[in-house]
């Protein structure tokens, strides 16, 4: 219910790192973000564009939650919300598949706060953090 810092005090840029795909730009930020989306529509159509988009995010997941091990993660933003319906049966599947054996289970839940939630999560945070200091 509150926001883990790390205990080095880093913050991890996620959107730089590599993922595998055969996305024209690797990185996560493009590769699962509007551009990379697009990319998969323009190649496979936009039904099945989304299909293999939820199974990219879906390894992302796998391999990231294998690093950070959370009990949940909240998927937010724009593709989350106009497309859970057709990417999240990919995405479960391809996490289901790709997780590592030992990771204890992790729910993947559509934030409820729509596109707007990581706006709502620091506006949250910065009030949290006013209190305590």
């Amino acid at each position: 219910g509150t926001i883990v810092r790390p205990a080095d005090d880093m913050n991890f840029d996620l959107g730089e790192l590599q993922l595998a795909s055969r996305a024209s730009n690797n990185k996560v930020w493009w590769a699962l973000g509007a551009n990379g989306l697009s990319e998969l529509e323009n190649e496979l159509g936009k039904v099945q564009g989304l299909v293999q988009y939820g199974y990219r995010l879906g390894a992302f997941l796998a391999n990231i939650c294998g690093v950070f091990r959370p009990k949940t993660v909240i998927l937010s933003g724009g593709i989350t919300e106009s497309s859970w319906d057709q990417f999240s049966t990919s995405m479960f599947s391809e996490f289901a598949d790709q997780k590592p054996a030992w990771l204890e289970d992790t729910d993947i839940v559509k934030s409820p706060y729509g596109r707007n939630a990581a706006l709502v999560g620091i506006a949250k945070h910065v009030q949290i953090q006013g209190r305590s200091g």
